[in-house]
């Protein structure tokens, strides 16, 4: 990696806590000149305005989390044990969102309302990616005689990202992980409701 590209890199990760923890208006050129410790030429240098430096950093907290995720789910075979994992690492992502300034999806959603839509549609398109990744392992678990045939892929994506989104916000507003305990283990439950009689009980 040439030298340029290594500062660059070294600006997204140092400023990207920031942004995630202080939303794009609240994070200062001051605060991101301390937290890279570079100078503001240096980094305007890299970066043709703060905008394209936030969309960065937040591209960059979200492969953190799908790097997090995908590692439990690549260790599961069946479809449906790939499902669980994602819940599963969702009971625990309470402690996994705090160090680095809480959920980048619904932290960037909030900041975008009204004010950026060049994030919002950032964070429209992550949402869609998301949703569309939980409806392919549902189909694959339908495809695999795991779930029932018939079930409307869709509506039940949108539930369970719904059900944990939503636990995220409430979770680490109140600093209360019961809410994503709850939140998942209703999901687990929907998940069993679509299990097929004949496939054996994870």
């Amino acid at each position: 990696m040439k030298k340029s590209a290594k500062t660059r890199q070294h600006i997204i990760e140092k400023t990207a806590p920031i942004f995630n923890q202080q939303g794009y208006i609240g994070s200062s050129l001051t605060d991101l000149c301390q937290a890279s410790g570079l100078s503001k030429g240096a980094i305007y240098g890299h970066f043709q305005n703060k905008e394209e430096l936030a969309l960065e950093a937040f591209n960059y907290n979200l492969r953190r989390l799908s790097q997090a995720i995908m590692k439990r789910v690549d260790a599961e075979k069946q479809p449906s044990n790939k499902l669980r994992a994602i819940l599963r690492f969702y009971q625990d992502y309470h402690h996994f969102a705090i160090p680095f300034g809480g959920c980048p999806i619904l932290n960037l959603g909030v900041d975008a309302q009204g004010q950026h839509p060049q994030f919002l549609a950032r964070v429209v398109q992550v949402i869609q990616k998301l949703e569309a990744h939980i409806r392919g392992l549902i189909i694959d678990a339908v495809q695999a005689g795991e779930f029932k045939p018939n079930l409307d892929e869709a509506k039940l994506s949108r539930q369970i990202f719904s059900l944990l989104e939503g636990a995220i916000f409430m979770s680490l507003s109140l600093n209360d992980s019961q809410y994503l305990l709850d939140a998942t283990d209703l999901a687990q439950n929907i998940l069993k409701n679509c299990q097929r009689s004949s496939s054996p009980r994870q």
